[in-house]
């Protein structure tokens, strides 16, 4: 039996993550003022840097890596402003800033001035641990009150200018996405309901069965669909966003960011990469094997199946392919930068090598699945 099972990487709240372990205090008085150091909530001032442009630009809707869409008018006017204005100015595509009572000992009170995160939405921010520096909540999503007519993010209160951006990213990725109609929790649900079904049918079956498999490749193809298109929202969304931050930085575009967060990045796309490659090896492994079994059925619609999972082959070799690239780039910083040992060089983008561990905090976004992925079982 193949189990898929998401490793633990986080994806919520970093898009490129700060601060390191953390306390968790109960109030906000609690929070001690730290004297400026080399902590990324330290390096820069939530007021200090330039301001955003007044209003929006017009609309320039892009496509990035794993054919992922956003508006890039909405990006790059904040790639050298200040924290405020980063709140400010992103505060006008209907999402709202908020800061929870997380913070590390050696951290200081970037996000102080920010409203507190209602309780509703806190909730899932607590439950996610004290490691997440920020999270990104879509408009309606599980019907909670805050979500009614916008979009929240929340931040530790000792999060940086590279945290309120990747969670941004986030919103407007997830801003073009919902345009298809297809919310997070209509995939999770559809993925939840035909992998049900797929495995109740199949779980006795030999690979002779061709009649079983030819009625249950249906509900294969549906879960290969839901399952790529979920793994584009979070994991490889996860990749996506520090890709796209972390090249900007290299070529002094993006500002006002500590070093160390650009290093923490790098670590969290190979992270992110081990965190995706799991189950959507594990489901291409499993259409590989209908088809041939398929290729031997006389029943009706096997060939319209089986084309259709040679279709969903081919998205996920080139979903694989493109996540290879970008985990390569980031493994190959990670070692000229000196952030991890020759020896252990040629493991760090390995299917099956030891991932390499980053001190700061994460992104959320990517475990809100975790629990249906590890369901995933043949």
């Amino acid at each position: 039996m193949k189990k898929i099972i998401f490793g633990s990487v986080l994806c919520l709240l970093i898009t490129g993550c700060s601060g390191s372990g953390g306390d968790n205090k109960s109030a906000l008085d609690q929070t001690p003022e730290k004297t400026r150091g080399a902590e990324p909530s330290c390096l820069y001032g939530f007021m200090q840097g330039p301001l955003a442009p007044e209003n929006l630009l017009s609309e320039k809707i892009t496509a990035t890596y794993f054919g992922k869409k956003f508006d890039e008018n909405k990006l790059v006017p904040l790639m050298n402003v200040s924290g405020s204005e980063t709140v400010k100015f992103a505060e006008k595509t209907n999402v709202r800033f908020y800061k929870t009572n997380y913070y590390s000992n050696n951290s200081c009170a970037y996000t102080k001035s920010l409203p507190l995160a209602p309780s509703d939405i806190r909730q899932i921010f607590e439950k996610a641990g004290n490691n997440v520096l920020g999270l990104y909540l879509p408009i309606n999503y599980s019907n909670f009150v805050t979500l009614e007519s916008e979009s929240a993010i929340q931040v530790r209160i000792d999060s940086d200018r590279l945290t309120l951006t990747h969670e941004f990213m986030h919103h407007l990725f997830s801003t073009v996405a919902s345009q298809s109609g297809l919310s997070d929790d209509k995939l999770k649900a559809e993925l939840n309901e035909n992998l049900k079904l797929y495995q109740d049918a199949t779980s006795t079956a030999s690979v002779s069965d061709t009649q079983i498999y030819a009625e249950a490749s249906k509900n294969l193809i549906s879960l290969n669909n839901s399952l790529q298109e979920l793994m584009r929202r979070f994991s490889l969304e996860e990749m996506t966003i520090e890709s796209i931050l972390g090249k900007k930085y290299d070529q002094s575009q993006f500002l006002l960011v500590a070093e160390s967060q650009r290093e923490n990045g790098a670590h969290y796309i190979v992270s992110s990469a081990k965190k995706a490659r799991e189950p959507m090896q594990t489901l291409l492994d499993e259409t590989k094997k209908v088809v041939l079994i398929l290729k031997a059925s006389a029943e009706p619609g096997a060939l319209k199946s089986t084309q259709l999972l040679n279709e969903n082959i081919d998205v996920y070799n080139k979903l694989l392919s493109e996540l290879q690239t970008l985990e390569s780039t980031a493994s190959n910083y990670i070692y000229l930068r000196g952030l991890v040992s020759a020896a252990d060089r040629n493991s760090i983008h390995s299917q099956f090598g030891p991932s390499v561990k980053h001190k700061n905090g994460h992104c959320s976004h990517s475990d809100q699945i975790d629990d249906i992925i590890g369901q995933i079982n043949f």
